[in-house]
């Protein structure tokens, strides 16, 4: 999947959401996915027209703005500061976090048994942040990668490679290559649910799509696979604010 780039289909001022288009191989349609932090991502068949896009978007404009507005009313910007707890369900373990202000420029950060300790400008929340993010990709390598290589031998499915990211949008992906692709935010899910997502990529290392065939060998893994995936879709809310932006 290629990003085509960040288009200015929407009015000047009218949404403070990132607005990407990204072309796929698999898609067979157009279709749009709202994130819970305002990112508007829509994943269109190669070699789609931007008239087409921009005429597909504007089809939808309103139930884009309904979707907006509703994620606007369950998050509030206090959400998106910075964190004194970190609850990382899917590996059981939780971080007190404190900050320290130093007259470094450097930023730096230990880990204390159960407690992070930041420290440098940390008034420089930005900062703070992607320094917390980084962590949490660290975090995420070590944990979700055996992760995976464990099911993948479990439901005997091989991959190429595994990388852990930051896609602001999805929880993972397969590409032709067989190169899975993670998001360190499924460290904020359910074991259940983190389980599942490495079953639904892993079963595209057989048919990169979603024919029946694929979800016949997806229920093949995961019988009740229609209620997690709905619980999957859900579950950016998990996900704190300071983590998505």
């Amino acid at each position: 999947m290629s990003v085509l780039g960040q288009l200015d289909l929407f009015p000047q001022g009218q949404h403070q959401s990132r607005f990407v288009v990204r072309e796929s191989g698999r898609a067979k349609r157009l279709s749009i996915h709202v994130a819970a932090h305002g990112d508007v991502e829509v994943v269109v068949p190669r070699h789609t027209s931007p008239a087409r896009i921009s005429a597909f978007v504007e089809s939808n404009r309103n139930w884009i703005d309904k979707t907006l507005a509703a994620f606007a009313e369950q998050y509030d910007a206090e959400e998106f500061s910075l964190p004194q707890r970190i609850e990382l369900a899917a590996i059981g373990q939780n971080y007190d976090v404190q900050y320290r202000n130093t007259k470094t420029n450097n930023m730096g950060l230990k880990t204390y048994g159960s407690t992070l300790i930041l420290s440098g400008d940390v008034a420089n929340t930005d900062r703070c942040r992607q320094v917390l993010k980084d962590w949490l990709r660290s975090l995420g390598k070590q944990h979700l990668i055996p992760w995976i290589k464990q099911v993948a031998d479990d439901v005997d499915l091989k991959f190429r490679r595994v990388q852990v990211r930051g896609q602001r949008t999805r929880w993972g992906s397969c590409s032709s290559q067989a190169t899975i692709s993670l998001n360190w935010g499924l460290l904020f899910c359910t074991p259940d649910l983190v389980r599942y997502l490495f079953v639904h990529e892993l079963c595209h290392t057989v048919h990169l799509n979603h024919s029946k065939r694929f979800w016949a060998l997806v229920k093949r893994f995961e019988p009740d696979y229609r209620a997690l995936d709905r619980r999957l879709d859900d579950s950016w809310r998990s996900v704190p604010g300071w983590a998505r932006i």
